[in-house]
């Protein structure tokens, strides 16, 4: 699996880019990622929510309350 930078450390590319998913993909807990903004230097930024068990719809209604304060997703500035 590719490796990807982490905080300036080569770490294993699933692990990477599953560490913060995987304990609710194994527990049934319902999880939604959010855009919240840009660093100072304009990379984008997340939230990741977790609801309780079989509350999906009470997520999805904070995630959609956050999305209005926070705005959409707005992709970085290219870089030269």
């Amino acid at each position: 699996h590719t490796p990807v930078d982490v905080d300036g450390q080569r770490v294993n590319g699933n692990l990477a880019t599953t560490a913060y998913t995987c304990p609710f993909n194994l527990t049934g807990h319902p999880a939604v990622a959010l855009p919240a903004g840009t660093t100072p230097a304009g990379l984008p930024l997340g939230v990741q929510l977790v609801g309780r068990l079989w509350g999906d719809v009470a997520l999805l209604d904070v995630a959609e309350a956050l999305t209005e304060v926070t705005g959409p997703f707005r992709p970085p500035e290219p870089r030269d």
